[in-house]
């Protein structure tokens, strides 16, 4: 049954993904990234509106031809096309960009860092999934697929900026003799990097093995893997699902810089980047930080990897069956640790408050002064991937979230009523902040839908 607060929330999403769909995505010139991160978003949206499952008046009604016009809009900006890369000897299956041509655009418009092929690659593997058939023709339905491989084997093998691929950065590195490879030997085997190197004791956000790479990745490859239907890039991409699993059971298990913040006995959130390089601090005199060891020692978390790893080991529980208990156990440990995410006490979990995108919620955390119009981000991408697998059922998160006296659950709805009141922090993004908005309140409308 309709409610005043059913059509409230409704009519504000609808505001927001308006919004963004005309302002952001169909923009002369977007971020690349952010736009590939908000389109996500957008289709969970558009294919619950279809389906008639948000509770959604004939005001404002989202027809199946109105989706998919937003949908073919969207992708026509899109360019997958070969190029070569920077330094001219390795093509690239996939340049991802808006706005471009056949020839390098600009930077700011195009896939960079290898996480950037990451958000359009995950997004755009929906076109696979059944439940959001009915936001592509048969034409955009094949382009996304493209699309989705493609950004996987940009990952793999380098983008126009990157070559070597986000496996092999480390190589790369050892290859072109790089100054910093002392400073940065990977402390496990098995992890991906963002970017290739410059120096690890002065760059403010790279090159690292950020979690938010390894996620998406991680949670890229699991899914394409279990849908794409295509042998050869299964082939292709089963070896780094294993070793990617090894990597995080090492630095979960790391008795000294664990991956792992715990928040209480079973509850943890995932640090933002892996912690160490295989050298310590104490190699350089105890005096000199290696950037990862500060953000360590800040218990620096982002919302938006809680998401990715759930995603990501909720496609390894359904791939990987003997993996199962493992991966659900992971799930378990996050969930349980993402009511610690709020916008007061940064440990202790509150029920009456609106979740934040980074940990602990303080002036000084590394991600709000870094670089907060990006990780702003993070409420959104969390609360995505907690509806993703609330709606595919029978797993730790739809678990979790069919149970309304759960301090998630409450958490959750707390921060879409903060929406509708207009109390939900802004974070200095504007189309994040949209984002944010329409994230939390798609996934509230979703809860009550099969309450």
């Amino acid at each position: 049954m309709k409610t005043d607060t059913t059509i409230s929330k409704y009519a504000l999403a609808y505001s927001n993904y308006h919004d963004l769909l005309n302002n952001t995505l169909l923009a002369e010139s977007p971020n690349y990234w952010q736009a590939g991160c908000i389109f996500d978003t957008v289709l969970d949206f558009l294919a619950l509106s279809i389906a008639n499952s948000l509770d959604n008046t004939e005001d404002i009604n989202i027809t199946k031809t109105e989706a998919q016009k937003a949908v073919s809009d969207v992708l026509a900006k899109y360019n997958c096309d070969i190029i070569f890369n920077q330094n001219g000897t390795q093509q690239v299956p996939a340049n991802v960009y808006y706005n471009g041509t056949s020839t390098i655009p600009g930077t700011a418009q195009c896939a960079n860092w290898y996480d950037d092929a990451g958000w359009w690659g995950i997004a755009c593997s929906k076109a696979y999934d059944p439940f959001y058939e009915k936001l592509f023709t048969p034409e955009t339905k094949v382009k996304a697929q493209n699309i989705a491989k493609a950004c996987w084997i940009a990952m793999e093998t380098g983008t126009y900026t990157q070559y070597g691929g986000a496996p092999n950065v480390y190589l790369t590195a050892i290859n072109q003799n790089s100054p910093y490879i002392n400073k940065t030997a990977p402390r496990y085997e098995g992890g991906v990097w963002q970017a290739n190197f410059g120096d690890p004791l002065t760059a403010k956000l790279g090159p690292f093995q950020d979690s938010v790479v390894n996620g998406l990745w991680f949670t890229l490859s699991t899914r394409l893997y279990k849908i794409s239907e295509d042998f050869e890039l299964q082939k292709r991409i089963s070896p780094y699902i294993d070793s990617f699993v090894s990597f995080f059971k090492q630095w979960i298990t790391d008795s000294e810089y664990s991956i792992l913040f715990k928040t209480g006995e079973q509850s943890g959130l995932i640090r933002e980047r892996y912690p160490a390089y295989n050298n310590s601090v104490q190699n350089y005199g105890g005096s000199t930080l290696v950037n990862p060891n500060s953000w360590y020692e800040a218990n620096t978390c982002w919302a938006g990897d809680q998401g990715l790893y759930l995603g990501g080991f909720y496609e390894y529980s359904t791939i990987i069956l003997s993996e199962e208990s493992f991966a659900n156990e992971t799930m378990n440990v996050i969930l349980s640790g993402i009511p610690n995410m709020t916008t007061t006490n940064p440990i202790t979990p509150i029920q009456n408050n609106i979740i934040a995108p980074w940990f602990p919620y303080t002036p000084n955390n590394g991600l709000k002064v870094t670089d907060s119009g990006d990780y702003a981000s993070g409420s959104g991408i969390c609360m995505r991937y907690l509806l993703y697998g609330y709606l595919k059922g029978s797993n730790p998160i739809s678990e979790k979230l069919s149970n309304t006296s759960d301090p998630l659950y409450s958490l959750i709805q707390t921060s879409a009523e903060a929406c509708l009141n207009k109390t939900y922090p802004q974070f200095g993004n504007i189309s994040f902040d949209k984002f944010n908005s329409l994230s939390i309140l798609t996934l509230s409308l979703a809860l009550q839908m099969k309450k």
